[in-house]
């Protein structure tokens, strides 16, 4: 695992890119969500 951290920090590049794309995923998990005012706030 310390390798794979080692790895990532010479490509930051493909670490936002990564990251990028965990938070769009989620985004779109929960966007469905959104559209109904009630279950966002419960």
């Amino acid at each position: 695992m310390e390798d794979f951290f080692k790895n990532v920090s010479r490509y930051p590049r493909y670490l936002i890119s990564i990251t990028l794309g965990i938070f769009y995923s989620l985004f779109l998990l929960v966007k469905p969500l959104l559209n109904r005012p009630l279950t966002a706030i419960a």
